[in-house]
């Protein structure tokens, strides 16, 4: 506990001189937490197909159970065999584009190709995903940048994945960005 007006720097803590305020202090936290423990295991969702925000790009470092936050996770295909989960909420029910893609859409690099700093060169040829109970896949074209996906959505939360393989089928790594549109058709 510090007096902030006299200590800016909080260098001396005062609490063993105010137990009263350390004691309400400790149980307004307390019955806070009692709110926030049943529910630790609960993802916040992010939002497709609303109005305000159309498409929404998704990144790797919204995976649930899987790092792979920054570029060198990136280059060097960290997260796994197929990357992790984003949880979702679908806003509207409808049709849906998904975009995948190995590299930032910026770097606009093709999916079996490498990036400057070298990372991992991946022999794609094929995309996975899976949202809503449906499990689509579609092939990669040699330098393709990106595998889009379309299907149509019923609302509700659910769980997005999306992964790369090779021509055998083995899973390589997971889509790292991902842009999904609510399409007006």
């Amino acid at each position: 506990l510090y007096d902030v007006n006299a200590d800016r720097a909080q260098a001396h803590d005062v609490a063993a001189t105010h137990p009263g305020i350390v004691a309400d202090l400790r149980r307004r936290y307390e019955a806070w937490w009692d709110t926030v423990a049943p529910r630790l295991n609960e993802f916040v969702p992010v939002s497709l197909g609303a109005a305000a925000e159309n498409p929404v790009l998704l990144t790797s470092s919204d995976w649930q159970d899987a790092y792979a936050d920054n570029s060198n996770h990136v280059r060097n295909a960290a997260g796994g065999p197929r990357g992790g989960p984003w949880n979702v909420n679908i806003e509207r029910a409808g049709a849906y584009e998904f975009a995948l893609r190995r590299w930032p859409f910026d770097l606009d690099a093709p999916l079996d190709g490498n990036i400057t700093p070298p990372g991992k060169a991946l022999p794609i040829s094929a995309a996975k995903l899976a949202v809503a109970g449906q499990q689509l896949t579609a092939p990669a074209a040699a330098g393709a940048k990106e595998v889009v996906f379309r299907t149509n959505l019923p609302a509700g939360r659910t769980q997005l994945q999306a992964w790369f393989q090779d021509a055998d089928g083995r899973d390589l790594c997971g889509a790292f960005f991902v842009r999904v549109t609510l399409s007006d058709r």
